[in-house]
């Protein structure tokens, strides 16, 4: 039962200062932060052969990461959108078979070249943005709808107010987006690729361009990018 792990924790916090890794040499996946149950774990694992992963310690984590995982008492599934294996980065499922040991179902690897957005690929599509929004204090969802050259922004919770601007592509593939009343453009790059989302570089000065993923997302399915908000409000 998973509910053992509250049995590991520590009296001390951890914090922790790097995403999910797996190390093959030692068979040991380090997780700085795993929601369970609405709170927060850094988690360690090692192999047992065959895909079998047992839990060897788990303590209360005050780190925030760009992936962070999560575990549903429901479906039994351990979630772990990123892994990085050496120079390899993987989105990874497993699924709880009792007493703390997880088998591995899905094991999908990630581009780690950036995507580049077209005017073709964004035409007629609408990708859900969800970042974590300082004023309200919680995770948010706005809708972008785009066109050949125009696009409509609204949040998820009121699509009857919506934004309308222009965009463009960059050479190097980066969305270039401008509304009224802006001082300037917005410079959108897809630093990650998943199966569920883009992880963005989100700037208005490109000299930044190139920095480490923001916690910032275009999720292709609305249902997917709500369950990843309702589990990010409820961490806090």
């Amino acid at each position: 039962m998973i509910k053992k792990l509250i049995l590991l924790l520590f009296l001390v916090p951890v914090i922790s200062s790097a995403d999910d890794t797996y190390d093959p040499a030692t068979g040991k996946i380090h997780m700085p932060t795993v929601i369970v149950d609405g709170k927060n774990y850094g988690i360690n694992m090692e192999h047992q052969g065959d895909l079998i992963f047992k839990v060897t310690t788990a303590t209360p984590s005050t780190y925030t990461s760009n992936s962070t995982d999560t575990f549903d008492f429901a479906t039994g599934i351990l979630h772990m959108p990123l892994v990085s294996v050496g120079s390899d980065n993987f989105e990874v499922d497993m699924f709880h078979q009792g007493d703390l040991v997880f088998k591995v179902t899905k094991a999908t690897p990630i581009k780690n070249i950036a995507f580049k957005f077209t005017t073709d690929y964004l035409n007629g599509k609408t990708l859900y943005n969800v970042y974590y929004e300082d004023d309200t204090k919680k995770w948010e969802i706005v809708a972008f709808v785009f066109s050949s050259s125009t696009l409509s922004a609204y949040q998820n919770s009121n699509p009857s107010e919506k934004f309308d601007g222009v965009y463009s592509i960059t050479e190097e593939g980066y969305i270039k987006m401008l509304f009224p009343h802006d001082d300037g453009p917005d410079y959108v790059k897809a630093a990650v690729q998943t199966s569920d989302y883009f992880q963005l570089v989100w700037t208005g000065d490109l000299v930044n361009i190139n920095r480490n993923p923001d916690d910032e997302y275009f999720y292709f399915d609305l249902q997917k990018a709500q369950e990843f908000i309702d589990t990010k409000n409820a961490a806090l």
